[in-house]
This record gives structure tokens, C-alpha cells and sequence, in this order.
């Protein structure tokens, strides 16, 4: 009898394993956190680097201003924000680029 309980709670252990790794959030694990703060810490630097007009351009985007805002803000016609972007971008990927 006691070798059927045994079987029986392996059999639930087992299923509770299979369970929590098909229910695993990659998101979640110490690895991928770590990449994620590595990542953001290396964007941040790589935004700081950049001259004062792409900083700007690109800190207001990341949170989430419009284009006619940023614009507005900037006091820079709304079709040279895109453009503008695109270059602050382009720098910073060189920025990163680099630091790899």
C-alpha cells in the first residue's frame, strides 16, 4: 500500500513540475531579468552620450509625446521630428554598436 501512496505522490509531483515549466514566464527568470536591466542601463547610457538636441528628442518619445509635441516643445517644425528621430536613433545603435 505504501508503494501505491509513493507512486502517487511522485505522479503528483511530476505533474506539478510539468506544470510550472509550461506555465514559465521567460520574462520571469533571473537570466532574462538581468538581460532586460543590462539592456535598459546600456540604452540609457547610450541616450545620455547623445548630444542635448537628441536627447531630448529621444527621452520625450520614450514617453510617448506626439510628434506635434515634441515638436511644439521644441519649437521645430513636426515634419523634422521624424528625421530627427531617425538620426537619434541611428546614434544610438552606433553607441551600442560600439560598446558590444
Amino acid at each position: 500500500m505504501k508503494y501505491i501512496e509513493h507512486i502517487n505522490v511522485r505522479r503528483e509531483y511530476s505533474e506539478h513540475a510539468l506544470n510550472t515549466i509550461d506555465n514559465f514566464d521567460d520574462n520571469n527568470n533571473p537570466l532574462s531579468i538581468l538581460i532586460t536591466k543590462e539592456t535598459e542601463r546600456d540604452a540609457e547610457l547610450a541616450i545620455y552620450s547623445l548630444s542635448t538636441p537628441y536627447k531630448e528628442i529621444i527621452t520625450m518619445r520614450l514617453e510617448e509625446l506626439s510628434y506635434q509635441e515634441i515638436a511644439e516643445k521644441l519649437n521645430i517644425p513636426v515634419n523634422s521630428v521624424g528625421p530627427l528621430l531617425n538620426l537619434a536613433r541611428k546614434m544610438m545603435r552606433k553607441i551600442l554598436e560600439n560598446k558590444a
